[in-house]
């Protein structure tokens, strides 16, 4: 790579680097909203608002992936207790034809 090549990097200066770590850790504790504090906060610092952008999309995963689960979670949960009504009625069904049929029918030929 030639000098000219080169991406000149502004270097960053002790407090961006401490709020960029924040960022990260506050999220535990936090959520979503620290991050979004200190991305609105330290807009004039590109490396701030950066790993503060990162945690904000990790969070938007973190929140997707958590529907998801709640979704699929409701629907096995529903899809079982559906599964066991239908198996119910079907059941009676079943003994009502069964009694039906074959218990008043033998009734009816012996008579």
């Amino acid at each position: 790579m030639n000098e000219s090549e080169q991406i000149a990097v502004a270097p960053t200066t002790s407090d961006e680097r401490t709020m960029a770590m924040l960022a990260h850790v506050l999220q535990l504790v936090g959520g979503w909203i620290a991050p979004l504090i200190i991305f609105l906060v330290k807009k004039d610092s590109r490396f701030v608002r950066f790993h503060a952008l990162q945690v904000l999309l990790l969070q938007g995963v973190y929140i997707l992936c958590w529907i998801v689960a709640i979704v699929i979670g409701f629907a096995v949960m529903f899809r079982r207790s559906l599964c066991m009504r239908i198996r119910r009625v079907c059941r009676r069904l079943l003994c009502f034809c069964c009694f039906h049929f074959f218990g008043w029918g033998l009734w009816e030929c012996g008579s």
